[in-house]
């Protein structure tokens, strides 16, 4: 846990979202975040299509999956191969994710809170 100390503290008043998971909403999930003085925003429990941060994940996915189709079958290959595949994702491409935000809203607001293409 020292490197989120350290990063939270040098990231006072940061906001934070998660979805609605079993595990993001666990009570020793938020008590360790308030620890932190962590208090996530409310977020709608249907609303996957705002976070930029499942797209991410549907590319690393790709990315695991071009560079290792056999992954999963051990446990320690997936592992290195996720971490790897976390390093090629470019900061640049994180911002344009977080710069679709506006668009995202539009989109579920116009899908009365359904399934958008994001």
């Amino acid at each position: 846990m020292p490197r989120i100390a350290e990063y939270l503290g040098g990231h006072l008043g940061l906001l934070f979202q998660h979805d609605n998971a079993p595990g993001h909403s666990a009570y020793l999930t938020k008590e360790v975040l308030q620890s932190y003085g962590i208090y996530p925003i409310w977020w709608p429990p249907n609303s996957l299509d705002l976070s930029p941060i499942e797209s991410i994940w549907d590319e690393q996915k790709d990315w695991v999956g071009d560079l290792d189709p056999e992954v999963h079958r051990s446990y320690r290959r997936l592992r290195y191969t996720v971490e790897v595949s976390w390093d090629q994702i470019l900061d640049e491409t994180i911002r344009e994710y977080v710069r679709t935000m506006h668009d995202r809203c539009q989109a579920v607001i116009d899908a009365n809170g359904g399934c958008t293409k994001y």
